[in-house]
This record gives structure tokens, C-alpha cells and sequence, in this order.
């Protein structure tokens, strides 16, 4: 996991966001990221777009065009990069706070059934 200071340039959608990451060095480089540890399962499809609209605002008032902290990691399935986002002047990340506001669930990872 690498830790980056970042800038919040647009919120994508409610699970995605484009930052502007300061990767040292004077080298900065746009990127997607979708937010770590939150299962957005159920916003698939037609059904909860309300809510979804509702994540979107809130993550555009509390996060756009602000500096952030990023972990980041990289998902083995898809390749899509993941980030924890964090305040410069908070210890928790967005994301716990997000999924703290009851807004979202957070990602547990299901076991693979055994098949035969």
C-alpha cells in the first residue's frame, strides 16, 4: 500500500474519483480511484440511483477540489486502482466515515463456495 498527498479534482460517480496525485519529485499524474473497503454492489443497475445521487453530493461538499491524503492499492481482480482517502487534518479515512454515516456497507470479501 503507498501513501500519497492528492488533490480531489472531480467525483466521477458515487464510487469513483478523479484525483490529481503528487507522485514526488514535482511529478503529478491524474488517476481514477474507486473507494476502498465499501461494497457498491447495490447500487448496480436502476434501483437506489436516489441514494447513490445522495453519496455523490455528499462526497462532492465534503471532497472536491480539496487536499487529501490517499493510500492506495491496487485490486487483483479487476486492476482497478483503490484508494483510502483521508483528511490532511483527520486519523480515520473517508471511507470508515462513510460507511460510519450508514450511507454505505463495508466490502467483506466472500469466501469462494466449494463447487464440485
Amino acid at each position: 500500500m503507498f501513501r500519497y498527498l492528492a488533490l480531489v479534482t472531480e467525483i466521477i460517480s458515487e464510487e469513483s474519483i478523479l484525483l490529481t496525485v503528487d507522485l514526488g519529485f514535482g511529478v503529478l499524474k491524474i488517476q481514477e480511484f474507486r473507494l476502498a473497503g465499501i461494497d457498491f454492489s447495490e447500487f448496480r443497475g436502476t434501483q437506489n440511483r436516489e441514494k447513490a445521487a445522495l453519496i455523490k453530493k455528499t462526497l462532492t461538499e465534503k471532497l472536491l477540489n480539496k487536499e487529501v491524503t490517499l493510500k492506495s492499492l491496487k485490486s487483483e481482480k479487476s486492476g482497478t486502482y483503490l484508494a483510502f482517502i483521508y483528511m490532511t487534518s483527520k486519523e480515520s479515512s473517508y471511507n470508515d466515515e462513510l460507511i460510519a454515516s450508514g450511507l454505505v456497507k463495508p466490502f467483506i470479501k466472500r469466501p469462494l463456495s466449494n463447487k464440485q
